[in-house]
């Protein structure tokens, strides 16, 4: 994966650099090694979408995902809101969270995955 300059611009193949980068951010929390790689970074599929503002297709893989049982939300990873301070902290030393077609920021990031993982909790009842 090569870094992608932070002018705006639109990216014509799927990026899933911040869902890797949520699964680097994973890795500091007690308990998340208990999880796949492809589980963590289904979710932070959907954190992506979510920061992307790409709502109707988060809906459409949170519906793929829910169907054959990966993780949707904080919860089925057994994260807490209280780890995203420090997984977040991680994430901003990787490769993955340069390779985005704008700057990220940590508030933007943190604020996605709640966002997130608001949605796919109403999706659960």
């Amino acid at each position: 994966m090569y870094p992608i300059s932070h002018q705006k611009k639109e990216i014509t193949t799927y990026n899933s650099s911040l869902a890797h980068a949520f699964y680097y951010g994973s890795t500091v929390i007690e308990g998340c090694e208990n999880h796949l790689h492809g589980e963590i970074v289904s979710f932070g599929v959907l954190c992506l979408l979510t920061y992307e503002g790409k709502l109707e297709e988060r809906e459409r893989v949170c519906k793929f995902n829910k169907s054959i049982n990966l993780p949707i939300c904080l919860k089925d990873l057994d994260l807490a809101v209280e780890d995203l301070q420090a997984m977040t902290k991680k994430a901003t030393t990787v490769t993955e969270w340069t390779c985005a077609p704008e700057e990220v920021t940590e508030e933007k990031f943190i604020k996605a995955i709640l966002d997130c993982d608001e949605y796919v909790r109403k999706q659960k009842k």
